[in-house]
């Protein structure tokens, strides 16, 4: 069973987005968390319920090559390109995330808020994972509470790359994923 469910998530997922790749859409999405920002880009973890119209349910990585303000929570429609992870480490962190596939915008006009005021799971268990994040760090040395952060709550943003280097070496990296807890 457990096999059959890693094939239908690898597989099935994997593969009904790849038909997007290489082409512009117009998607509508929820922005669920901030990934990264600076003066120049910012980048945002999405679930996308339609593309092109077309009702899906899929996780994605939303690159704006610009400075956006967009927060979790909003709701927004944009006209993107969509592509595939440019090198092998970022699509297997991805993948390791159930995200197969990056949108990228290039003008801030091309992204629409059209609810920035709405209640949704999906961003308060993020800003909760978060917060847990936080207490990790101010309770405990920072090697333990990244290490904590991973195994507990999924979040390996933070993980030195020495961590993410010697737990596969020990064969432990399923301990390092929410679901191998």
């Amino acid at each position: 069973l457990s096999l059959f469910s890693s094939y239908r998530y690898f597989n099935v997922y994997a593969n009904s987005v790849e038909e997007y790749y290489g082409e512009d859409h117009t998607i509508e999405a929820l922005v669920t968390s901030n990934r990264s920002y600076d003066a120049n880009y910012s980048t945002y973890d999405v679930t996308v319920s339609k593309i092109d119209g077309k009702q899906t349910d899929h996780k994605a990585v939303l690159i704006c090559t610009y400075a956006s303000e967009l927060e979790p929570g909003f709701l927004i429609i944009a006209n993107v390109s969509a592509e595939d992870f440019d090198s092998d480490l970022t699509k297997l962190s991805m993948h390791s995330d159930g995200v197969f596939i990056q949108y990228t915008s290039t003008d801030d006009a091309s992204v629409l808020v059209t609810d920035d005021d709405d209640f949704h799971p999906l961003v308060a268990l993020a800003e909760l994972n978060t917060s847990l994040s936080r207490v990790f760090r101010t309770k405990l040395d920072e090697t333990t509470a990244e290490i904590c952060s991973a195994m507990l709550l999924g979040n390996k943003t933070r993980l030195d790359n020495v961590i993410e280097r010697d737990f596969p070496r020990a064969g432990a990296s399923h301990l390092l994923a929410l679901s191998g807890l």
